[in-house]
């Protein structure tokens, strides 16, 4: 299967779990105007592994405003994120391997068509309503690989 396959396959749903388990990398990721200005910082939980992406955020409640969940990708490529299974509406940032912003993509609670967007190597999934009228150009992040001070959430199903 070449990457790109394997990318799209992992991609078609969100995640908050690792094979069972949360994920204990977390990071604060600054979405930023065009002029450079900061419309919302979120902490953001990251996740890369294939079981973590199949998993989904599925059973789980609803994300605080300024928590959310950073899906990283193995590669730059076409990716395609559903809300199948999850009970609650998202928001889903692409993002370029360059911190640019490619889409923002309002997803209603269950939505199971898929939006799928190229030169995309990560996806951050927040709250709706947190970016406001303002669309965002790019996204950075902070505290990569170290471990958050704030608790993990939710614990359980």
């Amino acid at each position: 299967m070449k990457p790109s396959s394997i990318v799209l396959a992992l991609s078609l749903c969100t995640a908050l779990r690792c094979g069972g388990e949360l994920s204990t990398e977390a990071v604060q990721a600054e979405l930023l105007d065009t002029q450079g200005k900061p419309i919302v910082t979120i902490s953001a939980n990251v996740v890369t592994t294939a079981s973590a992406l199949r998993e989904g955020l599925r059973g789980y409640p609803e994300l605080d405003l300024g928590q959310g969940l950073l899906l990283r990708f193995p590669v730059e490529d076409t990716v395609c994120i559903t809300n199948s299974g999850v009970a609650f509406s998202i928001e889903a940032v692409y993002v370029s391997t360059n911190g640019r912003v490619i889409a923002v993509e309002a997803f209603d609670a269950g939505e199971v068509a898929p939006r799928c967007h190229g030169r995309t190597a990560m996806v951050l999934e927040l709250r709706p309503g947190q970016l406001g009228e303002r669309a965002p150009f790019e996204m950075r992040l902070f505290g990569e690989g170290g471990p958050s001070d704030k608790p993990d959430r939710p614990s359980s199903p």
